[in-house]
């Protein structure tokens, strides 16, 4: 699967968030939701979801991990944490995982 038909099955996945977008960024893509980003979609098509002191616990109880890059010389390390492989799949796990980035943003 390309890298936009993935983004567009996510969306359609999504369809009943309303005002959820994807835009390409860092050579990925990032779906934003009122110009925030919320998630960030791996070029191995990993889903990085927004996070916060509230909501990460739940992204640890499933073994997340976090989004990292490397620049300026060292490992960087984002408030975005992987969500579950299967949810990718079940639209009702999807939007979970992604309005709790909603929460976060």
């Amino acid at each position: 699967m390309a890298d936009t038909e993935f983004v567009h099955f996510l969306l359609d996945q999504l369809s009943s968030i309303s005002g959820l977008r994807a835009k390409k960024m860092f050579g990925t893509y990032c779906l934003f939701y009122n110009d925030k980003i919320v998630a960030i979609i791996s070029k191995d098509y990993r889903i990085f979801v927004k996070t916060k002191i509230e909501t990460l616990p739940l992204f640890l109880a499933e073994n997340a991990e976090q989004f990292s890059y490397f620049a300026k010389g060292k490992v960087q390390k984002m408030h975005y944490w992987s969500i579950p492989e299967l949810a990718i799949e079940e639209s009702d796990e999807l939007i979970k995982w992604i309005r709790l980035g909603l929460q976060a943003a």
